[in-house]
């Protein structure tokens, strides 16, 4: 059991376990020296985007935009800053879904 939850992909032990306590819940402890700067974890990120309430911003890039910088993605239609960042592996992704199910943006002025 300690191969499959305890080692990472280099072979080697996790510098951690997980306890459980009731009144925390559970939380990390040390198990060696963790050296400043060493990475003891690594996960993808499970959403990626701009804030809902934020300017006009390049779903790949996130760059903010406005109408003179604006290029609509021929996929989706949500604001980007070019075809470079409309071809982007973030946005690709989200634009394959929204084509997928039929949703088509249609954002309208951003300099407001």
């Amino acid at each position: 059991q300690h191969m499959k939850t305890h080692v990472m992909s280099s072979g080697s032990c996790y510098p951690y376990k997980v306890e459980y306590d009731v009144q925390k819940g559970r939380y990390l402890v040390a198990t060696r020296t963790i050296t400043p700067g060493e990475v003891i974890s690594r996960e993808a990120a499970a959403v990626v985007g701009p804030c809902t309430r934020s300017k006009p911003q390049c779903l790949q890039c996130f760059k903010l935009i406005s109408s003179s910088t604006r290029f609509d993605c021929t996929g989706c239609g949500f604001p980007m800053c070019d075809e470079e960042c409309m071809r982007g592996s973030l946005h690709l992704e989200e634009c394959q879904l929204f084509r997928s199910v039929g949703y088509r943006a249609d954002v309208g002025q951003l300099d407001v």
